[in-house]
């Protein structure tokens, strides 16, 4: 085998003396893998999350103590098994939409991929059911003695209005689409479920 020829003391292939060469790098995820360190912070976010992170929070407690006052005060005035069951099944309901709460706002400030379908969900839910009680007691179907109650609902309703405006604020919506963007660029992947 020969050895390769050259004019000179220089390979061809060897950039002249003072001739930049740029250093074949790895893919971005990898480096960031590697260090530890991204040097490029996520988007803050912005009030109108963290105000509607506060709100479902105030519903989630409200809903569970709910809950709770229904349980007690429930079973302790049924006078059968059924009522105990219909007692035990409601306050299981609304344990159930605290806990719906709960996801959606663990869904809400997800530090790589936020999103806003389980809270809105469970805030459509909770305006629903607090509509057809207001309507209820509107029409006089009851017998007048639920002013706190109908105060009370009222006040969840405002709330729940408040949770869909700030969810739906374009600041909130190119938040999330931003902090998706970032966490793909630094190589997270959401993820999949089962199917």
């Amino acid at each position: 085998m020969t050895p390769p020829q050259w004019h000179g003391d220089r390979n061809p292939q060897w950039p002249a003396p003072g001739q930049y060469v740029p250093q074949p790098q790895e893919p971005p995820t990898q480096q960031i893998r590697q260090s530890g360190v991204t040097g490029d912070q996520p988007p803050p976010r912005p009030a109108a999350v963290l105000v509607a992170a506060a709100l479902g929070g105030v519903v989630a407690l409200a809903l569970f103590g709910l809950a709770l006052h229904v349980l007690v005060t429930g079973v302790g005035g049924a006078t059968g098994a059924l009522s105990v069951i219909a007692v035990v099944l409601l306050a299981c309901i609304v344990a159930g939409m605290a806990a719906l709460y709960g996801i959606g706002l663990a869904g809400l400030l997800h530090r790589r991929f936020p999103n806003t379908a389980q809270l809105a969900m469970a805030t459509w839910m909770t305006a629903v059911i607090v509509g057809v009680a207001m309507v209820r007691s509107a029409r006089g179907w009851t017998d007048g003695s639920d002013g706190p109650l109908t105060f009370a609902a009222w006040t969840v309703m405002l709330v729940v209005v408040a949770l869909l405006v700030l969810m739906s604020r374009p600041a909130v919506v190119r938040w999330i689409q931003a902090t998706h963007e970032h966490s793909r660029r630094l190589g997270y992947a959401p993820r999949q479920r089962r199917r």
